[in-house]
Protein backbone atom coordinates (compact mmCIF):
# COMPACT_ATOMS: atom_id res chain seq x y z
CA UNK A 1 0.00 0.00 0.00
CA UNK A 2 1.47 3.30 -0.95
CA UNK A 3 1.61 6.35 1.57
CA UNK A 4 0.51 9.64 0.84
CA UNK A 5 -0.02 13.06 2.35
CA UNK A 6 -2.82 15.27 2.02
CA UNK A 7 -2.89 19.05 2.69
CA UNK A 8 -4.78 19.02 5.43
CA UNK A 9 -4.97 21.38 8.42
CA UNK A 10 -5.45 20.23 11.34
CA UNK A 11 -5.05 21.18 14.99
CA UNK A 12 -3.85 18.43 17.45
CA UNK A 13 -6.61 17.65 20.25
CA UNK A 14 -5.53 17.08 24.09
CA UNK A 15 -9.21 16.52 25.52
CA UNK A 16 -12.46 14.72 24.60
CA UNK A 17 -14.51 15.97 21.58
CA UNK A 18 -17.70 17.04 21.54
CA UNK A 19 -20.25 14.80 19.39
CA UNK A 20 -21.53 16.50 16.17
CA UNK A 21 -24.91 16.30 14.95
CA UNK A 22 -24.49 15.56 11.38
CA UNK A 23 -25.77 11.49 10.59
CA UNK A 24 -23.67 9.72 8.78
CA UNK A 25 -24.29 8.79 4.79
CA UNK A 26 -27.00 10.55 4.34
CA UNK A 27 -29.04 9.69 0.68
CA UNK A 28 -26.71 11.01 -1.82
CA UNK A 29 -23.17 10.60 -0.22
CA UNK A 30 -20.60 10.07 -2.70
CA UNK A 31 -17.50 8.09 -2.13
CA UNK A 32 -14.61 8.28 -4.78
CA UNK A 33 -11.59 6.12 -4.41
CA UNK A 34 -9.07 5.27 -7.01
CA UNK A 35 -8.32 1.74 -7.82
CA UNK A 36 -5.23 0.05 -9.30
CA UNK A 37 -5.00 -3.25 -11.45
CA UNK A 38 -2.11 -5.73 -10.15
CA UNK A 39 0.68 -5.50 -12.64
CA UNK A 40 -0.20 -2.03 -14.32
CA UNK A 41 1.48 1.16 -12.97
CA UNK A 42 -0.84 3.22 -11.73
CA UNK A 43 0.57 6.41 -14.73
CA UNK A 44 -0.79 3.73 -17.19
CA UNK A 45 -4.05 3.27 -15.70
CA UNK A 46 -6.02 4.93 -12.75
CA UNK A 47 -9.51 3.48 -12.20
CA UNK A 48 -11.98 4.47 -9.54
CA UNK A 49 -14.49 2.50 -7.13
CA UNK A 50 -17.69 4.46 -6.40
CA UNK A 51 -19.57 4.37 -3.18
CA UNK A 52 -23.13 6.03 -2.71
CA UNK A 53 -25.73 6.26 -0.07
CA UNK A 54 -28.59 5.43 -2.01
CA UNK A 55 -31.49 4.98 0.55
CA UNK A 56 -32.64 4.08 3.93
CA UNK A 57 -33.96 0.68 4.94
CA UNK A 58 -34.41 -0.63 8.40
CA UNK A 59 -32.48 -3.89 9.61
CA UNK A 60 -33.29 -5.43 13.25
CA UNK A 61 -34.70 -2.57 14.48
CA UNK A 62 -31.67 -0.14 13.08
CA UNK A 63 -32.31 2.08 10.34
CA UNK A 64 -29.38 1.77 8.13
CA UNK A 65 -27.97 3.30 5.11
CA UNK A 66 -27.92 1.51 1.86
CA UNK A 67 -24.23 1.81 0.21
CA UNK A 68 -23.80 0.56 -2.97
CA UNK A 69 -20.30 -0.18 -5.04
CA UNK A 70 -19.49 0.16 -8.40
CA UNK A 71 -16.34 1.13 -10.32
CA UNK A 72 -15.44 2.81 -14.19
CA UNK A 73 -15.74 -0.69 -15.69
CA UNK A 74 -19.63 -0.94 -14.65
CA UNK A 75 -18.68 -3.63 -12.33
CA UNK A 76 -22.28 -4.94 -10.82
CA UNK A 77 -23.11 -3.50 -8.09
CA UNK A 78 -22.73 -4.32 -4.24
CA UNK A 79 -24.70 -3.64 -1.19
CA UNK A 80 -23.56 -2.28 2.30
CA UNK A 81 -25.65 -1.62 4.95
CA UNK A 82 -24.51 1.19 7.81
CA UNK A 83 -25.40 3.37 10.51
CA UNK A 84 -24.43 5.40 13.63
CA UNK A 85 -25.55 5.48 16.65
CA UNK A 86 -26.08 7.76 19.13
CA UNK A 87 -22.74 7.40 20.90
CA UNK A 88 -20.54 8.43 17.59
CA UNK A 89 -19.92 5.20 16.68
CA UNK A 90 -20.98 3.51 12.96
CA UNK A 91 -21.58 0.11 12.36
CA UNK A 92 -21.91 -2.01 9.44
CA UNK A 93 -24.23 -5.42 9.04
CA UNK A 94 -22.35 -8.73 8.62
CA UNK A 95 -24.51 -10.96 6.88
CA UNK A 96 -22.67 -14.05 7.54
CA UNK A 97 -23.10 -13.17 10.96
CA UNK A 98 -26.49 -11.84 10.40
CA UNK A 99 -25.55 -9.03 13.07
CA UNK A 100 -24.19 -5.29 12.86
CA UNK A 101 -20.51 -4.98 13.95
CA UNK A 102 -18.68 -2.36 14.63
CA UNK A 103 -16.64 0.10 11.97
CA UNK A 104 -15.41 3.46 13.31
CA UNK A 105 -15.31 4.86 16.67
CA UNK A 106 -15.44 8.43 16.56
CA UNK A 107 -15.68 9.44 20.10
CA UNK A 108 -12.01 7.23 20.81
CA UNK A 109 -9.31 8.75 22.05
CA UNK A 110 -5.35 8.63 21.87
CA UNK A 111 -4.59 5.34 23.58
CA UNK A 112 -7.81 4.03 23.05
CA UNK A 113 -8.32 0.71 21.11
CA UNK A 114 -11.16 -1.19 20.17
CA UNK A 115 -12.01 -4.63 17.82
CA UNK A 116 -13.22 -4.99 14.64
CA UNK A 117 -15.08 -8.55 15.37
CA UNK A 118 -16.47 -9.99 11.96
CA UNK A 119 -14.43 -8.57 9.73
CA UNK A 120 -15.79 -9.63 6.09
CA UNK A 121 -13.45 -10.26 3.06
CA UNK A 122 -15.23 -7.35 1.17
CA UNK A 123 -14.70 -8.80 -2.34
CA UNK A 124 -15.04 -12.18 -1.56
CA UNK A 125 -18.04 -11.88 1.01
CA UNK A 126 -16.55 -14.31 3.68
CA UNK A 127 -16.04 -13.13 7.13
CA UNK A 128 -12.06 -12.86 8.12
CA UNK A 129 -11.92 -12.55 11.73
CA UNK A 130 -11.13 -9.85 14.29
CA UNK A 131 -9.10 -6.97 14.17
CA UNK A 132 -7.74 -4.55 16.65
CA UNK A 133 -7.29 -1.29 16.14
CA UNK A 134 -5.33 1.51 18.33
CA UNK A 135 -5.67 5.23 18.15
CA UNK A 136 -2.52 7.25 17.73
CA UNK A 137 -3.24 10.58 17.37
CA UNK A 138 -6.19 12.65 17.23
CA UNK A 139 -7.21 15.94 15.35
CA UNK A 140 -9.49 18.26 13.66
CA UNK A 141 -9.85 19.59 10.28
CA UNK A 142 -12.41 22.57 8.99
CA UNK A 143 -14.28 21.22 6.01
CA UNK A 144 -16.32 23.70 4.41
CA UNK A 145 -17.03 25.65 7.89
CA UNK A 146 -17.68 22.33 9.60
CA UNK A 147 -14.89 21.19 12.36
CA UNK A 148 -14.36 17.13 11.86
CA UNK A 149 -12.45 14.92 14.18
CA UNK A 150 -10.01 12.50 12.44
CA UNK A 151 -8.42 9.90 14.26
CA UNK A 152 -4.86 8.15 12.86
CA UNK A 153 -5.79 4.16 12.87
CA UNK A 154 -3.02 1.59 13.55
CA UNK A 155 -3.87 -2.40 13.07
CA UNK A 156 -2.09 -5.08 14.33
CA UNK A 157 -1.22 -7.58 12.25
CA UNK A 158 -3.22 -10.46 13.91
CA UNK A 159 -5.49 -10.73 10.87
CA UNK A 160 -3.03 -11.70 8.26
CA UNK A 161 -3.78 -9.67 4.94
CA UNK A 162 -5.81 -7.22 6.11
CA UNK A 163 -4.90 -3.33 6.62
CA UNK A 164 -7.20 -0.29 8.24
CA UNK A 165 -4.06 2.18 9.57
CA UNK A 166 -4.02 5.53 8.31
CA UNK A 167 -6.87 8.85 8.96
CA UNK A 168 -10.22 8.16 9.52
CA UNK A 169 -12.54 11.45 9.44
CA UNK A 170 -15.44 11.86 11.14
CA UNK A 171 -18.44 11.31 9.25
CA UNK A 172 -16.72 10.58 6.18
CA UNK A 173 -14.61 7.73 7.27
CA UNK A 174 -11.18 5.81 6.13
CA UNK A 175 -9.25 8.15 3.49
CA UNK A 176 -7.71 4.79 1.84
CA UNK A 177 -11.27 3.06 1.96
CA UNK A 178 -14.53 3.18 3.53
CA UNK A 179 -13.69 -0.65 4.86
CA UNK A 180 -10.64 -2.57 5.94
CA UNK A 181 -8.53 -4.18 3.01
CA UNK A 182 -7.57 -7.11 2.17
CA UNK A 183 -4.61 -7.62 -0.24
CA UNK A 184 -6.66 -9.03 -3.45
CA UNK A 185 -5.13 -8.30 -7.45
CA UNK A 186 -7.30 -5.15 -7.71
CA UNK A 187 -6.61 -3.04 -4.77
CA UNK A 188 -8.16 0.11 -3.36
CA UNK A 189 -5.95 2.93 -2.75
CA UNK A 190 -6.90 6.72 -1.18
CA UNK A 191 -9.70 8.85 -1.03
CA UNK A 192 -10.56 10.91 -4.05
CA UNK A 193 -13.24 12.92 -2.93
CA UNK A 194 -16.54 12.73 -0.69
CA UNK A 195 -19.26 15.15 -1.33
CA UNK A 196 -22.96 14.91 0.21
CA UNK A 197 -25.62 18.29 0.47
CA UNK A 198 -24.73 18.89 3.94
CA UNK A 199 -21.04 18.90 4.33
CA UNK A 200 -20.66 19.78 0.49
CA UNK A 201 -17.54 18.93 -1.45
CA UNK A 202 -13.81 17.55 0.28
CA UNK A 203 -11.39 16.63 -2.21
CA UNK A 204 -8.23 15.50 -0.88
CA UNK A 205 -6.52 14.39 -3.87
CA UNK A 206 -5.52 16.44 -6.96
CA UNK A 207 -7.36 13.91 -9.66
CA UNK A 208 -10.66 14.15 -10.84
CA UNK A 209 -12.85 12.15 -9.06
CA UNK A 210 -14.52 9.89 -11.68
CA UNK A 211 -10.93 10.34 -13.32
CA UNK A 212 -9.43 7.11 -15.49
CA UNK A 213 -6.55 7.32 -17.20
CA UNK A 214 -5.48 6.39 -20.98
CA UNK A 215 -8.82 5.27 -22.25
CA UNK A 216 -9.57 8.44 -24.45
CA UNK A 217 -5.96 8.02 -26.28
CA UNK A 218 -6.01 4.20 -26.57
CA UNK A 219 -9.32 4.54 -28.24
CA UNK A 220 -8.08 7.09 -30.76
CA UNK A 221 -4.51 5.28 -31.27
CA UNK A 222 -6.91 1.55 -31.74
CA UNK A 223 -9.39 2.63 -33.92
CA UNK A 224 -10.74 -0.44 -35.50
CA UNK A 225 -10.83 -2.86 -32.49
CA UNK A 226 -13.95 -4.30 -31.79
CA UNK A 227 -14.61 -6.86 -28.98
CA UNK A 228 -17.67 -9.06 -29.46
CA UNK A 229 -20.13 -10.49 -28.64
CA UNK A 230 -20.20 -9.35 -24.71
CA UNK A 231 -22.45 -12.82 -23.51
CA UNK A 232 -19.82 -15.80 -24.82
CA UNK A 233 -20.34 -19.40 -25.21
CA UNK A 234 -16.75 -20.84 -26.64
CA UNK A 235 -15.42 -17.69 -28.91
CA UNK A 236 -15.26 -13.95 -28.84
CA UNK A 237 -14.34 -12.17 -31.86
CA UNK A 238 -11.37 -9.48 -31.81
CA UNK A 239 -12.66 -7.46 -34.47
CA UNK A 240 -8.95 -5.63 -35.72
CA UNK A 241 -9.41 -3.46 -39.10
CA UNK A 242 -5.92 -2.35 -39.15
CA UNK A 243 -4.31 -5.82 -38.68
CA UNK A 244 -1.39 -4.98 -35.99
CA UNK A 245 -0.45 -6.77 -33.17
CA UNK A 246 -2.56 -5.83 -29.96
CA UNK A 247 -1.90 -7.39 -26.19
CA UNK A 248 -4.75 -8.90 -24.61
CA UNK A 249 -5.63 -9.68 -20.60
CA UNK A 250 -8.54 -11.77 -19.27
CA UNK A 251 -8.90 -11.20 -15.55
CA UNK A 252 -12.30 -12.69 -13.43
CA UNK A 253 -14.54 -10.24 -11.14
CA UNK A 254 -12.17 -10.87 -8.29
CA UNK A 255 -9.69 -9.31 -10.45
CA UNK A 256 -7.60 -12.50 -10.89
CA UNK A 257 -5.72 -12.35 -14.22
CA UNK A 258 -7.05 -15.47 -16.38
CA UNK A 259 -5.24 -14.99 -19.13
CA UNK A 260 -2.89 -13.17 -21.47
CA UNK A 261 -1.46 -13.02 -24.86
CA UNK A 262 0.77 -10.00 -26.62
CA UNK A 263 1.31 -9.70 -30.15
CA UNK A 264 -1.97 -11.24 -29.96
CA UNK A 265 -3.03 -10.85 -34.45
CA UNK A 266 -5.96 -13.88 -34.49
CA UNK A 267 -9.62 -12.83 -35.16
CA UNK A 268 -10.92 -15.29 -32.40
CA UNK A 269 -9.95 -16.35 -29.28
CA UNK A 270 -10.88 -19.74 -27.60
CA UNK A 271 -12.74 -19.17 -23.78
CA UNK A 272 -14.25 -22.19 -23.96
CA UNK A 273 -11.58 -23.47 -20.58
CA UNK A 274 -13.15 -20.57 -18.85
CA UNK A 275 -15.94 -21.40 -15.93
CA UNK A 276 -18.96 -19.18 -16.05
CA UNK A 277 -19.02 -16.01 -15.02
CA UNK A 278 -18.20 -12.05 -15.48
CA UNK A 279 -14.77 -11.29 -16.83
CA UNK A 280 -12.48 -8.17 -17.82
CA UNK A 281 -11.02 -8.56 -21.61
CA UNK A 282 -8.42 -5.68 -22.05
CA UNK A 283 -6.73 -4.42 -25.10
CA UNK A 284 -3.71 -2.09 -23.79
CA UNK A 285 0.26 -1.28 -25.08
CA UNK A 286 3.05 -0.11 -22.98
CA UNK A 287 1.37 3.60 -22.07
CA UNK A 288 -2.79 2.39 -22.32
CA UNK A 289 -5.42 0.46 -22.22
CA UNK A 290 -9.26 -0.09 -22.46
CA UNK A 291 -11.23 -3.19 -20.99
CA UNK A 292 -14.48 -4.31 -22.05
CA UNK A 293 -16.83 -6.69 -19.51
CA UNK A 294 -18.13 -10.02 -20.76
CA UNK A 295 -19.92 -12.53 -19.42
CA UNK A 296 -19.20 -16.51 -19.99
CA UNK A 297 -22.19 -18.23 -20.68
Amino acid sequence: MKTFYYPILFTLMLQSFVSTAQEFAPIGAKWYYTRYQDGIPPSVFTGYVQLEAVRDTMILGNTCKLITKGTENNVPNENYYLYKDVTNKVFYYSIDSSRFCLLYDYNALVGDSFELDCIPDFNNNNEGGNLMVYIDSVAEININGEIKRMQLYRTDEGLVGFSFSGWVIEDIGHLFYLFPLINHNASVDYLRCYEDDSLGLYKPSTIACDYVTGIESLQENLIGITIYPTLVEDKINISNKNNHKINLRITSILGNQEFVQYNFIDKWLNLSELSSGVYFITVFDDEKQFTQKIIKL
